[in-house]
């Protein structure tokens, strides 16, 4: 790696891998209040310039700018995947005097911050701690952050080896983290906890049976991680949807397939928060992105493959539903191998809890055209899909906006 970025104010202090210690985990709790891992979702940072362009629903220049990340990512992605451990260096900013572990390239950089979190408990053998995963793609302007909620743990637990076990995980992350379902999510993560933590991670992942990366891969940029080697006539479509709503969570209903399926084989309900104004709750000490971030918008993604061996169709539909089941989102995208793409949208205004999403499918309101566009009460919804024709590379992309942020941020 070359010398560090000029976005991050800090100092070099060693490798990423420490020197063994033992770490002292006889601080039990009671049962009822054990370990537990949540995802915070993913957050991707706006500046002044990308939220105008969303609220113009300008997403060719979304879509470029997006381009421009996961080119410059990969390059990232491919140095982690293939150098471990040894692709991330340990990082401290003088100011907090805290530590975290990062990887670069001239352009791009990924971190893992683990930092401590006010408890919910007043044990003092305990604690609550934030894994933000994050990365920055300076030549985009782009900034993503997602992560995880550890509870619960012991404080004999120093936070630069919990930053390590996920600095492991990355890798199998990058390289197969799609085809993940919650269980193998799970099982990779207890792989890289090592011997000293594999018991508190794997009883940390018990309640949720498996581990979310929904949120993770959003903040990842899928189309920076699928493979470019694919067989000659491959489909593939990622799905991506960004929750505009600043008053309410959303979160994904159901999944319906013609000729399709999720590419881990598994369908999981997942949450995607609120709208809000910029922050850097999840920020690294001494990172200063070159843009000023005005606002954040959380996003969930699924990729799709063919459910067959001879291709053709892959046509899928998702149901997204508020969390008080009074609005939701049905959108649909149908690619072929022969013929262009075809996408649909209808938004729900009202009781969304008996919406039949196969019944949206089969109905006769697909559109052969990029965008699509839909007033449903108070959300202007639309859908977006770069490619009408069969991508070169066979990787579809179709993108749901509900609704639409404001020109400016807020102050």
């Amino acid at each position: 790696m070359s010398g560090l970025p000029q976005f991050f104010d800090v100092e070099i202090v060693g490798d990423a891998v420490p020197a063994p210690h033992p770490i002292d985990l006889k601080a039990q709790v009671s049962e009822s209040d054990g370990p537990t891992i949540t995802p915070i979702g993913s957050r991707l940072y706006l500046d002044a310039s990308t939220q105008k362009a969303w609220a113009n629903n300008d997403m060719a220049a979304i879509v470029k700018e997006r381009e421009q990340a996961a080119k410059d990512l990969s390059i990232l992605y491919r140095n982690i995947e293939q150098g471990g451990e040894n692709a991330w260096t340990k990082v401290k900013d003088a100011q907090s005097g805290k530590s975290y572990h990062l990887s670069w390239t001239d352009h791009t950089t990924m971190w893992c911050f683990v930092d401590k979190q006010p408890s919910g408990s007043d044990s003092t053998k305990t604690q609550d701690v934030v894994i933000s995963i994050g990365i920055y793609s300076k030549n985009a302007n782009t900034l993503g952050v997602s992560g995880y909620v550890w509870k619960n743990i012991p404080v004999a637990v120093p936070l630069d080896i919990i930053s390590l076990v996920f600095v492991r995980w990355t890798g199998p992350l990058i390289r197969e983290g799609i085809t993940w379902t919650y269980e193998v999510a799970g099982k990779q993560l207890v792989e890289a906890a090592g011997d000293e933590l594999a018991k508190l991670t794997e009883d940390s992942i018990a309640p949720s049976k498996g581990l979310s990366v929904a949120g993770v891969l959003c903040t990842l940029f899928p189309e920076a991680l699928l493979p470019t080697n694919l067989p000659i006539r491959r489909q593939l479509l990622v799905v991506n949807v960004y929750n505009f709503d600043a008053d309410h969570n959303w979160r994904s209903v159901m999944n319906h397939n013609d000729g399709g399926q999720v590419y881990n084989g598994e369908w999981k309900t997942d949450t995607v928060d609120p709208f809000a104004a910029g922050n850097k709750d999840h920020f690294p000490p001494g990172f200063t992105p070159a843009e000023e971030s005005v606002s954040v918008v959380n996003c969930l993604s699924w990729a799709f493959q063919p459910d067959r061996v001879i291709f053709g169709l892959l046509g899928t539909a998702v149901f997204m539903s508020r969390e008080d089941n009074k609005a939701g989102a049905a959108f649909k995208h149908a690619s072929y191998i022969l013929k262009d793409s075809e996408i649909g949208l209808e938004g729900v205004d009202g009781d969304t809890s008996e919406f039949d999403l196969e019944l949206h499918y089969n109905a006769d309101n697909w559109v052969k055209a990029q965008s699509v566009e839909v007033q449903s009460g108070s959300y202007k919804m639309t859908g977006y899909t770069p490619n009408l024709g069969r991508p070169d590379d066979g990787i579809s992309s179709y993108f749901v906006n509900i609704g639409l942020p404001p020109p400016v941020a807020s102050k």
